[in-house]
């Protein structure tokens, strides 16, 4: 409707509505080219970053599951809910990367790990998570292999805290969830196409 209009503003960064869509496709595809399959899971472990939205829409269209881990809890925690979660893939913030690779050897069923921004804060550095989708850049047919469609009851997002309690929303919760919330002044909103 409006693809050059801002969706998503992360300090002094912005995205386009089309370039959401475009970094989105890549990090599906690169889901798939990861071996991630529908029901599946992934992992989100980093403060607020644009990669924890592209992960999370990326995850719906491959029919994958993410599980969001609250950075803050302590490295014993993250390590529960990351393998009773079965993550295959986590993308995880710099800052937290020295964590992981603490605890990776309990992590079975973790096969990749996709770090986002640059290593030690250097913004001379590499930052992994934009070379993946550099390396998924893809023309429409592989973005269309990549690509689920779900039914509105397969799950989209889990969220296990550390006593345990479980939150899962499925495709259709979610659209309830944000339908049922009306869009401030000034913000818009897609419930359906």
């Amino acid at each position: 409707r409006a693809p050059l209009d801002t969706a998503l503003q992360y300090g002094t960064h912005k995205l386009s509505w089309r370039k959401l869509d475009s970094r989105v496709r890549h990090a599906a595809t690169g889901l798939r080219a990861a071996m991630v399959r529908p029901g599946d899971r992934i992992g989100v472990l980093s403060p607020n970053h644009p990669a924890c939205i592209e992960a999370l829409f990326a995850a719906a269209l491959t029919g994958t599951t993410a599980v969001l881990v609250n950075w803050w809890l302590p490295e014993e925690e993250i390590t529960d809910i990351l393998r009773a979660g079965r993550v295959k893939v986590l993308f995880v913030a710099s800052e937290l990367a020295e964590m992981l690779e603490r605890i990776r050897p309990e992590l079975e069923d973790l096969d990749s790990v996709v770090v986002i921004g640059h290593p030690g804060g250097d913004p001379h550095s590499t930052d992994d998570y934009e070379l993946w989708l550099e390396l998924h850049e893809t023309g429409e047919s592989m973005y269309e292999s990549a690509q689920f469609h779900p039914s509105v009851d397969d799950p989209i997002l889990h969220i296990q805290e550390a006593d345990g309690e479980q939150l899962a929303l499925s495709h259709r919760t979610l659209q309830l969830a944000v339908a049922a919330e009306p869009p401030a002044v000034g913000d818009s909103k897609v419930v359906s196409e």
